[in-house]
């Protein structure tokens, strides 16, 4: 497990820019330097980006963006369950986030095998705009236990690919949006997302396409 500190990362003309700097021992660094160098790979809106990567005595260190905004976690938290169109837009955006992560490869056309792997409420920030935005990516080594959203697969400690995500995120959905109130439509993609099986559950572009069309025919219809 690593530390991470919010820190100031100087530019050029005096520009500033918040960043999470995450700290570990620096036997861990063949470990977390090939992370770090898949995620910066990456380039998406949706994803909280890792900029850097390396050693200053006995620690490594990894330099992410820095994302404002509220967390799932912090929400629920501060007011319990929240309404279940607040949860599935995140929920949504984040689907959409791994979707490209998931699909990422390489210069001959092999998939990377780019996955978050500790998906939970506290790594979906949601910033002042509405949009939502996932944290972590590249980091798990700092989070050695998933506990409440880690998929069958990883307690069996057998291999994990994008549908571990998809499993992290069915049970966000569930965790967050509890209620009578959830549409029919919503129960079935959860309980398809969060299946024992991983060739029984949706792709996270699928979870986003579905969240999508859930989300439209939950809209009031307008008075002609």
């Amino acid at each position: 497990m690593g530390s991470a500190f919010l820190a100031v990362r100087p530019g050029p003309d005096g520009f500033e820019k918040q960043v999470v700097l995450h700290c570990a021992r620096r036997e861990r660094l063949e470990e977390i330097a090939a992370q770090a160098k898949l995620a910066a790979r990456l380039s998406h809106a949706g994803i909280a980006h890792v900029l850097d990567v390396g050693v200053h005595e006995e620690t490594c260190y990894v330099v992410t963006e820095h994302v404002s905004g509220t967390t799932l976690r912090a929400a629920l938290l501060r007011h319990g369950r929240l309404p279940w169109p607040q949860v599935a837009r995140s929920v949504s955006d984040a689907a959409l986030a791994l979707a490209y992560a998931h699909g990422r490869r390489d210069d001959d056309g092999r998939l990377l095998g780019i996955i978050h792997g500790r998906v939970s409420p506290g790594r979906i920030t949601v910033e002042p705009s509405g949009n939502a935005r996932v944290t972590g990516l590249g980091l798990s080594w700092a989070w050695p236990e998933h506990l409440g959203f880690g998929a069958p697969e990883e307690t069996r400690r057998e291999p994990m690919d994008g549908r571990a995500d998809v499993f992290a995120l069915g049970a966000i959905l569930r965790h967050c949006a509890r209620g009578p109130d959830l549409p029919d439509p919503l129960a079935q993609l959860i309980q398809r997302a969060t299946d024992a099986l991983p060739e029984h559950r949706c792709t996270a572009a699928q979870m986003h396409d579905a969240l999508i069309d859930i989300l439209r025919d939950a809209e009031p219809v307008a008075a002609e």
